[in-house]
């Protein structure tokens, strides 16, 4: 490229201006040391659009992003009303033609980036170049704008390069005047016979001549999506959402999109729970979960108790009817014995998930009170109760031995004839039945994993018991309540090992045991991923029916290719920048469908081309 005594000025200038202001136009593109693509005139956070892009290039290339230090992109047509006086400050010249952006498509998401922020690949080789051509020169202070980041319009440009990352080569000691250029590409879709090694070609030259040179695969990694719908390699942060992968990674490549256990050299379960979902067999734990929940919000911030919202919800007569049908059953030894003995369901693969019959007199009274819809309806409920204890009918209420609650107490008391029923002011009745109810849940958990044999009551006292002796009973409450949210969590990985996975009971044990370990130091996380590994045989029959969702190998290159140090490739069956870029036109996504056979599924495929110059 000629550098001409003109374009060195214009360079010097934007670096002079991007230095003094964190912010700069070069040729109608943005240099910044921050990523503002907010298309409104408040500042939006671009936190989760930062992630994305790194959790991108990890996925495709197995190594972190490094913190950048100067993003170039475009501004949206929404917002290209500078404040800063770019462009009176600068002589810009070569402007992109406008044929490179298309208005209609800026529909730009609120953590996505519109196309109109992506810059033509031209202009940020462009840039690149001058910066390398100055760095060469001795302009050492360039330095501190790496690393740089350009996001580039790959729909624009036949490399189809989308990032272009440019940092120092750390291999050189840091050298200032050698620097690494890594080029992510994208193109496809492209249906999975086209990949076949029989067929001796591929899309593109440059995969094709990759491929085949087989010498240069020297690792493989493959995902397999255990639920069939999160293909994609980047996953939005802001959406809690299940998720559940395995990962294998191989030391060799015998056959694109294909997997070889004789390479295998490790393979991992990423399993990410989220509590709360309907098809799960522990709903019902959690329905009971999300009305302590509510409960407990009369201790929170905002001293405001969310009551239950359910059509099953009682009237104040239905409720003192059915505590009434509580009271008597106790009283009826027949009645009680019946009640007990009814049959536990189990799910499709034999872990016991119905709640527990064999329950005491308060656990009871959870169970009609907890429908209850308002303040004045629970002390009725309470008083209710507080009467035939006074009458005293206490001494027919059986309680377990371990229930410890204010009402069990206050039955206890009752069985000497000492009965003291105190007034239901304040949170008193709402602390009454968080109470009675994290104690019935707790022993719910308790029993489930007692009767699937993966856990140890001491394990399951040790994530329970961890509050604080000094902290008053409404605190108390609150950190049993967070032990519970963690035992329901532990519940849901179980469930998920056995019933995706069908691990056996011994490995389940093993990864509960570990589960258990890891939240003793930490706080509930309904968005936390376990991660643990597996053996081939365990996992042999779904890796052999389910084909991956994400399949990448990556190489080093041959010595007469000089500069080029590593690249790789990788396949994902969505666009693999769909959480990232919200407008870009894809091409035939009909390609993508899932009910198609696996010749005519399709695959992206992106490149990751690193290469160590002397700038």
């Amino acid at each position: 490229m000629c550098f001409t005594d003109d374009n060195m000025e214009n360079f010097c200038n934007v670096i002079k201006f991007l230095n003094e202001n964190g912010k700069a136009e070069w040729n109608g593109c943005i240099l910044s040391k921050t990523l503002d693509v907010s298309q409104t005139d408040s500042k939006s956070n671009n936190d989760p659009l930062v992630h994305l892009i790194k959790d991108l290039t990890s996925k495709v290339t197995e190594e972190s992003l490094p913190d950048i230090t100067t993003y170039m992109y475009a501004e949206s047509s929404c917002s290209k009303n500078m404040s800063n006086g770019f462009s009176d400050y600068l002589n810009v010249t070569d402007q992109p033609n406008d044929d490179t952006c298309n208005d209609s498509l800026s529909l730009k998401t609120a953590n996505g980036l519109s196309i109109d922020n992506l810059v033509p690949f031209s202009v940020a080789q462009n840039f690149i170049s001058h910066f390398s051509y100055c760095l060469a020169n001795g302009n050492n202070s360039l330095k501190k704008f790496l690393p740089i980041l350009a996001l580039c319009d790959g729909q624009t440009n036949n490399r189809g390069i989308y990032f272009l990352l440019v940092q120092n080569d750390a291999s050189d000691g840091g050298n200032a005047c050698r620097i690494v250029t890594n080029a992510i590409s994208c193109h496809g879709p492209y249906s999975a016979k086209t990949w076949d090694d029989r067929n001796g070609k591929s899309p593109s030259k440059s995969s094709n001549r990759f491929l085949h040179e087989s010498s240069t695969m020297t690792d493989m990694y493959a995902e397999f999506d255990l639920f069939g719908s999160c293909s994609s390699l980047v996953k939005d942060e802001g959406e809690n959402t299940a998720q559940s992968s395995i990962h294998v990674k191989c030391s060799e490549v015998r056959k694109i999109l294909s997997l070889d256990p004789s390479t295998i050299t490790s393979i991992d379960v990423i399993l990410k729970p989220v509590p709360g979902g309907i098809q799960s067999p522990a709903f019902c734990y959690y329905k009971n979960l999300a009305v302590i929940q509510g409960l407990l919000g009369a201790f929170g911030p905002d001293k405001e108790v969310q009551w239950t919202e359910t059509t099953e919800l009682l009237e104040q007569e239905d409720m003192l009817k059915k505590l009434n049908e509580v009271v008597d059953s106790f009283g009826n030894i027949n009645m009680v014995s019946s009640m007990d003995q009814n049959e536990q369901e189990t799910d499709e693969d034999g872990y016991i998930t119905t709640p527990r019959t064999e329950l005491d007199f308060t656990e009871r009274i959870w169970e009609v009170l907890k429908l209850v819809g308002s303040k004045q309806d629970l002390i009725k409920g309470i008083q209710f109760v507080f009467e035939q204890l006074e009458l005293g009918r206490g001494i027919q209420f059986w309680l377990h031995e371990e229930n410890q609650t204010y009402l069990a107490k206050l039955i206890r008391s009752s069985y000497e004839g000492e009965i003291s029923a105190p007034t239901l002011q304040g949170d008193l009745p709402v602390r009454i039945l968080a109470e009675i109810g994290i104690d019935k849940l707790q022993r719910d958990y308790t029993e489930f994993f007692f009767q699937n044999s993966i856990s140890s009551s001491g394990r399951l006292d040790q994530v329970m018991s961890q509050s604080n002796p000094d902290h008053n009973e409404s605190q108390k409450l609150l950190e049993k309540f967070e032990g519970l949210r963690k035992l329901h969590h532990i519940v849901e990985l179980a469930i998920y090992c056995r019933q995706y996975l069908k691990l056996s009971s011994g490995k389940v044990l093993k990864v509960v045991r570990s589960a258990s370990q890891g939240y003793l130091c930490e706080k509930f996380d309904a968005s936390k991923t376990f991660t643990f590994s597996v053996s081939y045989s365990e996992v042999r029959d779904f890796l052999e029916t389910v084909e991956p969702s994400v399949w990448k190998v990556k190489s080093k290159m041959p010595i007469n290719k000089p500069g080029m140090n590593v690249c790789s490739l990788c396949w994902s069956r969505d666009f693999p920048f769909d959480k990232l870029l919200s407008d870009v036109t894809l091409h035939d996504v009909s390609l993508s469908d899932d009910t198609l056979d696996t010749e005519h599924r399709s695959f992206y495929y992106v490149t990751a081309k690193s290469r160590s110059v002397h700038a």
